[in-house]
């Protein structure tokens, strides 16, 4: 029993000893600290890349809402959410991202509004547990409004000319 201790002790006191050598060696210190600074450096790479690659697809959707209120609004108010959700879907058909139904509404003040909530799947990102990203894309234009322009044709002395401009349109 005595010599099991003698041995247990004697493999202790080695593993100290190589850890302390291993403590005051210098050589390929630098290898270490870089191999283990690459691992939250990866991670931050790929958190820029899934970010950077979000906000293309945000910037994206956000006109193809804008050209689908815009475009919805030019149409009957019949057949205006039909038109902008076929505009909408055309425009992000390319884009890699999953939408929900689109709402559109023609507003009280005859504006129209249009939303959507889009899923952007991530790639370097699910290796921090983040599998997708969520985004809100919302845009309102004011109804066209009628008005009544007039021009006002001014003599060389700035004094209102006598001669009248009609014009319709």
């Amino acid at each position: 029993c005595t010599d099991d201790f003698l041995g247990s002790s004697q493999m202790l006191s080695r593993v100290l000893l190589a850890l302390r050598r291993f403590g005051y060696d210098r050589r390929a210190a630098i290898s270490i600290i870089v191999s283990l600074s690459l691992i939250p450096l990866s991670i931050s790479s790929g958190i820029a890349i899934d970010l950077g690659r979000t906000l293309n697809v945000k910037g994206k959707l956000q006109v193809a809402m804008d050209a689908a209120v815009t475009s919805g609004i030019t149409v009957e108010q019949a057949s205006r959410n039909i038109y902008a959700v076929s505009m909408l879907t055309s425009q992000s058909s390319n884009l890699d991202i999953t939408l929900t139904t689109p709402v559109f509404v023609t507003n009280g003040d005859g504006s129209f509004s249009g939303s959507v909530t889009a899923t952007v799947p991530m790639t370097l990102m699910k290796l921090v547990g983040r599998n997708n990203l969520t985004l809100d894309i919302r845009a309102k234009v004011a109804a066209p409004v009628e008005e009544d322009s007039c021009i006002l044709s001014l003599g060389k002395d700035l004094s209102p000319a006598a001669d009248s401009i009609t014009l319709n349109g």
